[in-house]
């Protein structure tokens, strides 16, 4: 049983579209302490079952991809059973489903050892672009697609207050609506922020009110999680509780390396 993180995003700029239809963009990752655990044991066959939030089980799941991505490469004929105890809310910008098929993707690589880091990382760019960001790093500065990354240290020892309004959002829409008005000439912190705003108000609303509750407020990757910056926990634990007509917060903070 593993541990997989979420991640926040500290910034995040869209630099230019790309012809391939993607986006090159510029941010700084950093794992957070709020994560789903793992399991993966020997099996007769494939397969993905999960608690907590609900998941697609079969080829929609990504940490399943992972697996047969792996697999498929690498001639396994191996197969196992991916248990996976949801604590990490779905299309909400943390990377859940990213981090899980990184975990998938370690496991193999830790039993098999059949691919270099270059091969590992392909395999992962190819399932998304923040998979490769959860195989090797805590905090990093990534830039294109997502696969050049620099790792880095952050020095920000502070709790993390996290709340999703209602529903989730689509990261393919929050892109397909993008506007290059939208991040040309942006000042915003995260240049995603203005166009999840118009597939969903309710975001936009909720990072006003964290703004004036807790001075600071930033929509994490393609949203909709709003997560706020609080010196002491226990001004946290007051603060959470003006959320609670929310149906998900939670408070944590950056993962430290010995986590």
């Amino acid at each position: 049983m593993v541990r997989s993180y979420a991640k926040i995003n500290l910034y995040l700029k869209v630099v230019s579209k790309r012809s391939d239809g993607y986006h090159d963009l510029k941010t700084k990752m950093c794992q957070i302490t709020l994560h789903d655990t793992v399991s993966i044991e020997p099996s007769d066959e494939d397969v993905v079952s999960c608690s907590g939030f609900s998941l697609p089980t079969g080829t929609d799941n990504i940490a399943y991809q992972a697996l047969k991505a792996y697999k498929n490469r690498f001639a396994v004929t191996d197969c196992y059973k991916i248990y996976i105890d949801k604590r990490i809310p779905i299309g909400a910008g943390l990377g859940g489903g990213s981090s899980n098929a990184a975990c998938v993707l370690r496991f193999l690589n830790d039993t098999y050892h059949f691919a270099n880091r270059d091969e590992l990382t392909q395999i992962a760019i190819d399932l998304g672009s923040d998979v490769p960001f959860f195989l090797y790093n805590r905090c990093a500065l990534l830039e294109g697609k997502g696969d050049t990354l620099t790792e880095i240290e952050t020095n920000i020892d502070k709790h993390i207050l996290l709340v999703r309004p209602e529903g989730s959002i689509s990261t393919a829409e929050v892109y397909t609506t993008l506007k290059e008005d939208d991040y040309r000439y942006s000042n915003e912190t995260n240049h995603l922020e203005v166009s999840a705003f118009r597939v969903d108000k309710r975001v936009k609303q909720l990072k006003n009110e964290m703004l004036d509750i807790c001075g600071n407020a930033l929509m994490s990757g393609s949203g909709n999680v709003v997560f706020s910056f609080i010196d002491d926990y226990e001004l946290a634990l007051n603060i959470k509780e003006k959320f609670e007509k929310y149906p998900w917060s939670c408070i944590c903070r950056i993962r430290r390396e010995n986590e």
